[in-house]
């Protein structure tokens, strides 16, 4: 991505947190969470899953925010207004059935670890859905001994350089040691590619799957397909991942590049792919991308089933065997990620956006005392935008802040210092 790319980013983002200060703003009553270990805190659950609660406790103008897991809670009281709002975001969503704690199932019963990848607004590949974090959830599986691990996969794409790490992840460590399950409510572009590696794919209902075509940053605001060697490798590296998953290449291939792709389905079920349109079944005409719905999915037996909730998932991989869910602190961890990160992008921008104005400001004065005013303001804010890349590396590699910009950009302060009349890279 190209450094320009971060200014739109900042648009996208602070927009978000413009949104998150309207909802903030609205007055609530204090949640009362009762720990086991005695403790009592009152705030605002801001989020909650059967794994954990995210339980925000306010001190004056200061809130902080901690993961709580399940097992730690003795009981809640929620506040008034939670309790009356059946669509509040503090309550568990009613279709789902709690499985019991590990520690109170039968030793026998099958054990599922659910680790979310992504989440409206968190979701791009390579900054919030990585191979560093995944790697660390399944760090974190160790001890909890998961029978099977659901991969549930929410993410409209991202960074095609990611792919190839994640999917290294997911088969050199979580199929090599678990059942691996991708649990699909939106795999687009690069989250697609991901969820490829994984033998054993499901859909929500409302679940789609596909769209991968590579672009490349031909200027700001601008992009366009990848061809030529850049395609070539993306269409080998996926040929390679639908190997692992035991998916016919001919279907990501059509979700990469505009390309036919018919099948046959003989009378045992078994689907034979084509890359022409000479099957009983038009899967794509050449002008399009291919994308899969749920229904789609099934039909042509790329998906395994359909589930919109645990419980439903569970049933159809173990049938009617008990199940008890683990992994809670590998699942809390990606959302910790998560918002570790989004933080971060929001300071990230905030620092570039200080950079941009004081580099402007520097270019336009004819004081000097006025310039060396605004090129030390800007060399304090490249200061802080590198100690920034340095702690926060995953969004500093995906939107080109290393060492040539930065050397780029002091190159620029010491001739605007000097009086030089310059052309800003932004």
């Amino acid at each position: 991505m190209k450094r320009t790319t971060l200014h739109s980013l900042l648009t996208r983002t602070l927009t978000a947190f413009a949104l998150a200060l309207t909802f903030l703003g609205v007055p609530a009553l204090a949640d009362t969470l009762h720990l086991k270990d005695g403790r009592v805190l009152e705030g605002r659950i801001e989020k909650e899953t059967d794994a954990f609660v995210y339980f925000v406790i306010s001190v004056g103008s200061i809130e902080r925010g901690e993961y709580i897991l399940r097992e730690q809670i003795d009981r809640i009281e929620r506040s008034e207004t939670a309790a009356k709002t059946p669509d509040a975001k503090a309550r568990p969503a009613p279709e789902q059935r709690r499985a019991p704690a590990a520690r109170d199932a039968d030793p026998d019963a099958i054990r599922v670890a659910f680790i979310t990848l992504g989440e409206s607004g968190r979701d791009m590949v390579g900054t919030y859905l990585n191979a560093e974090a995944l790697k660390r959830s399944y760090e974190l599986l160790e001890g909890d001994n998961p029978d099977i691990v659901v991969l549930h996969i929410n993410s409209g794409g991202g960074y095609l350089h990611e792919v190839q790490y994640l999917s290294d992840v997911i088969e050199d460590h979580y199929k090599k040691s678990y059942r691996t399950v991708a649990w699909i409510n939106s795999a687009i572009s690069a989250a697609a590619m991901t969820a490829l590696a994984c033998n054993e794919i499901y859909f929500m209902t409302r679940g789609n799957f596909g769209a991968a075509t590579g672009y490349r940053s031909t200027g700001p605001g601008q992009t366009q397909p990848v061809s030529g060697r850049a395609l070539e490798e993306a269409l080998y590296m996926m040929e390679r991942i639908s190997a692992r998953g035991g998916y016919d290449p001919l279907i990501m291939r059509a979700m990469q590049i505009h390309t036919e792709l018919s099948c046959d389905i003989d009378e045992n079920g078994v689907v034979h792919w084509r890359n022409d349109l000479k099957g009983q079944h038009i899967v794509n005409p050449k002008d399009r991308i291919l994308t899969f719905n749920s229904r789609d999915a099934m039909r042509y037996k790329f998906a395994r089933g359909i589930a919109d909730t645990k419980d439903d998932l569970v049933r159809q991989l173990v049938g009617d065997q008990e199940w008890v869910e683990v992994g809670q602190a590998a699942a809390a961890y990606q959302y910790e990620y998560r918002e570790a990160t989004h933080r971060a992008e929001l300071s990230m921008n905030r620092v570039w956006r200080n950079l941009q104005v004081a580099m402007q400001a520097a270019a336009r004065a004819n004081d000097q005392q006025d310039r060396n005013r605004h090129v030390g303001m800007a060399r304090r804010s490249l200061t802080e935008l590198r100690s920034h890349a340095r702690r926060s590396s995953g969004i500093a590699f995906y939107n080109g802040l290393n060492d040539d910009l930065f050397r780029e950009l002091e190159d620029i302060l010491r001739r605007i210092a000097n009086g030089e009349r310059v052309t800003l890279p932004f």
